[in-house]
């Protein structure tokens, strides 16, 4: 099995990369944990340095399944607390500091948000408190990273979340509680709502046809006499409409009478969607015979977003051809007797005293 490339293609894969609105697909992966609870809710501080407590709870997010199609990014949001829960920096009236919460959502695959989810000052006599809490947000797009987040397992990730109590005079303390109010010490939990969503889009799907599937084209050129000149036969490689990648063929083989049966294919990458390649075929009718050739295309989607993601399509596509050279039959003279005017001649006298005879005998 010998590879055929068309010689001008030779030159240089043919990077004809047709630029695509291909929208993303979404696809969201969500639930909930919860940062911090039991002891961690509330940590006091009488010293000049900052006291703390962490608590890191793990989550386990599920992978991205590449039977969907190719990923092309994601985005991780963490989204605490609500109207319901607050942080406090509480103390008695000369108590003055700030109560801050801080947040690192890491793990691998490139994952590392970090931020400050909400901080208050008690800066009077009253306490401080604030139930508006940030968001953390990352997006990831870098292929490496993106492939840690594809299979059909889970991606483990790590929340750490620190609160702190800064105080500047007296003892300060740092809480989560579920009322605002002056004076008001109900310790809640503090939760978080996160949000993973695969960003995606379609395989490539490689067709002989422009609105349907069609993996194999035959091609018949008939009957050439030897010598004449064959027709070429035209066709077309088609990536289907959809939100998908783009379509890549990266090589092909023959088999067969390849040196009759023959095409002008030649490498491409980055067919869009409803995009179309056209090619032709050709039969040489030098020598007599009854031809067939098979050739086999090997196609890929487009080298964009996750590689893990990526279909690779081995003799996907199958172009069978076939063609009959056949000899002009070799005719015979034909051969016309000419009469000779002296036989006519000799014949006619003959003929006139048969006749004469005949008289004689009737009288």
């Amino acid at each position: 099995m010998q590879t055929q490339i068309n010689p001008l293609a030779a030159l240089a894969v043919a990077l004809a990369l047709i630029s695509t609105n291909a929208q993303a697909i979404p696809l969201t992966i969500s639930g909930s944990a919860t940062l911090l609870s039991g002891d961690n809710r509330s940590v006091s501080n009488n010293s000049t340095t900052p006291n703390q407590r962490t608590q890191n709870t793990n989550i386990a997010v599920s992978q991205f399944n590449s039977n969907n199609g190719v990923l092309m990014s994601l985005t991780a949001v963490l989204t605490p607390g609500n109207s319901t829960t607050w942080l406090r920096a509480d103390g008695n009236n000369p108590a003055r500091g700030t109560a801050t919460v801080n947040e690192v959502w890491s793990g691998s695959g490139g994952l590392n948000s970090t931020g400050t989810l909400n901080t208050v000052t008690k800066s009077g006599n009253a306490d401080g408190a604030d139930n508006s809490w940030n968001s953390l947000s990352q997006t990831i797009n870098n292929v490496t990273n993106l492939n840690h987040w594809v299979g059909t397992g889970n991606v483990v990730t790590s929340l750490n979340t620190t609160l702190i109590a800064d105080r500047d005079t007296n003892t300060l303390t740092a809480n989560i509680g579920s009322s605002g109010a002056n004076n008001t010490e109900t310790l809640t939990n503090l939760n978080a709502g996160y949000s993973v969503t695969y960003d995606y889009l379609l395989h490539a799907d490689a067709s002989f046809a422009a609105g349907s599937s069609h993996t194999v084209l035959n091609l018949d050129f008939g009957s050439v006499n030897l010598g004449d000149l064959a027709p070429l036969l035209n066709f077309s490689i088609f990536n289907l409409s959809g939100e998908r990648v783009g379509l890549d063929l990266d090589s092909f083989s023959g088999v067969g009478d390849t040196s009759a049966l023959g095409t002008n294919l030649g490498l491409f990458a980055g067919l869009a969607a409803s995009g179309e390649n056209g090619f032709q075929a050709s039969l040489d009718t030098s020598v007599a015979g009854f031809f067939n050739a098979t050739y086999l295309l090997t196609l890929s989607d487009a080298d964009i977003g996750a590689s893990s993601s990526r279909y690779h399509y081995d003799n996907y596509l199958t172009l069978n051809l076939t063609g009959n050279v056949i000899s002009q039959p070799s005719v015979s003279p034909v051969v016309v007797a000419v009469p000779v005017p002296g036989i006519l001649s000799l014949f006619g006298i003959g003929l006139l005293g048969f006749i004469g005879l005949r008289r004689r005998k009737v009288q």
